[in-house]
């Protein structure tokens, strides 16, 4: 990426076993390589890569492997921080044919927007092409008793809080790509169950937060034992409480 702004990448590998043929990937692109030791957490792993930055820098983009093109953003938006006032400026990233993010909050519903290039009052976003001022993050880190889920609404609804401003760049587009990974049953299972935790955390301290949980987590389960064909998921899934 050619740019005026000094550049440092960070790769946070969460695997659990160090990736040789990453971390040579990052060594030839001047990239610093990151090894959690093990798989902690989306959350953990970001918390990890803005402490590894340290104050050397003052803005930190989130990017992830099921984003597609994002050099071409990158180097757009490095234009426009100079001049940015928010403390967080978001991209308009696609998943399939909809707007994934940002969304709109309806009390614990996440959905798309009306209309795009308004903001509701009550919004989201993902973290996905996420470019957040590091004091920011220092202030708000991610909530590593999240997992996995919810890590992206969560850090939204802290920083909100706090009344962080948000820009979004509606022009610049992200896609999102789930397509390319297709996961057993194990794995199907094993990530039912983190689901189950991080939404059980997200939603217990919030008026009736427990029992929409339990319809998010009956839902899932139902989708699944309809897709692999076992009652696996209904067992995991309940009593929720």
């Amino acid at each position: 990426i050619e740019s005026a702004h000094l550049i440092r990448l960070i790769v946070v590998d969460n695997s659990p076993e160090i990736g040789t043929e990453v971390e040579d990937y990052c060594a030839s692109r001047d990239a610093q390589y990151v090894w959690m030791g093990r798989n902690s957490g989306l959350s953990a792993a970001y918390n990890r890569g803005v402490r590894e930055l340290g104050d050397r820098v003052d803005w930190v983009c989130f990017l992830d492997q099921d984003t597609d093109n994002v050099e071409g953003y990158l180097q757009r938006a490095l234009s426009r921080l100079d001049e940015a006032r928010a403390d967080v400026l978001l991209p308009t990233v696609i998943a399939g044919d909809g707007v994934m993010s940002p969304c709109r909050r309806t009390w614990y519903w996440y959905r798309p927007l009306r209309q795009r290039g308004v903001l509701p009052r009550e919004m989201s976003w993902i973290n996905s092409g996420m470019i957040a001022r590091r004091e920011l993050l220092w202030r708000i880190p991610f909530d590593e008793r999240l997992f996995l889920d919810y890590v992206d609404h969560q850090f939204a609804l802290s920083a909100l809080a706090a009344h962080a401003t948000v820009q979004v760049l509606w022009e610049e587009e992200l896609h999102q790509d789930y397509s390319r990974s297709t996961d057993s049953i194990e794995q199907a299972i094993r990530r039912f169950r983190i689901f189950r935790q991080d939404i059980h955390h997200f939603y217990r301290q919030r008026p009736l937060g427990r029992l929409w949980g339990a319809v998010l987590v009956g839902w899932r389960a139902t989708s699944a034992t309809m897709q692999y064909r076992t009652l696996a998921f209904v067992r995991i899934g309940g009593p929720f409480g």
